[in-house]
């Protein structure tokens, strides 16, 4: 299957019809022979022109002639080697450190810093059990959802890593959705005006910031 499936690859990209020349619909046939065997008992053979004297430098058969793709398969592959290479060649950039926002500092913050303290220990400890649960590496994987890689657990098959990602998601949703509702919960029936509700709302969103 996999030789046959390879030569389909190679004249796919090198015949000037693609996958609907001549040699890709008779090996698409013979794939489908192939996957029959066990019922059939007949072995299919490439035969001939079909097997491939050349491979595309996307296929990276170091071993077997190569040529250089024209196709987009091709074009893609090299402009990731490219990337790569420039990624792998260049130095580490420096990042200077900003610093804090000054325009997301409100005056008289600091009576809310305690506060924002306990609610970042409380945040933290949550967060780092989501992440330690399934071997997540940084927060913002789990903020983002775009989770790079699953610590492998058993019983854990690797074809439930959607399953894994949403469950981390929802985990995440319910954290967020509790923090924000802790912000909001000491201004809740207060008989400030609205104003200055307001803007003590900035001093601990300040604070929480910082």
């Amino acid at each position: 299957l996999g030789l046959i499936a390879n030569a389909h690859l190679v004249h796919a990209d090198k015949e000037e019809k693609g996958i609907f020349s001549q040699k890709c619909i008779d090996l698409a046939q013979l794939h489908s022979d192939a996957v029959d065997f066990p019922k059939t008992g007949q072995c299919p053979e490439l035969k001939g022109d079909l097997r491939p004297d050349r491979y595309p430098d996307f296929m990276m058969k170091s071993d077997k002639p190569q040529y250089r793709s024209e196709r987009i398969i091709g074009k893609l592959f090299r402009q990731c080697q490219a990337l790569d290479n420039a990624q792998r060649f260049s130095p580490d950039p420096v990042v200077e450190d900003s610093g804090l926002d000054q325009d997301l500092i409100r005056e008289g913050f600091d009576v809310y810093i305690d506060n924002a303290r306990a609610e970042l220990k409380i945040y933290n400890t949550k967060l780092s059990s989501i992440m330690s649960l399934y071997g997540i590496d940084s927060e913002g994987e789990v903020v983002s959802g775009c989770i790079l890689k699953v610590k492998q657990r058993l019983g854990l098959l690797k074809n439930e890593r959607f399953e894994v990602t949403e469950y981390v998601r929802a985990r995440f949703k319910t954290l967020w959705t509790k923090t924000r509702a802790e912000f909001f919960k000491q201004f809740e029936g207060d008989e400030l005006p609205a104003d200055r509700r307001k803007e003590e709302q900035l001093k601990k969103a300040s604070a929480w910031y910082v």
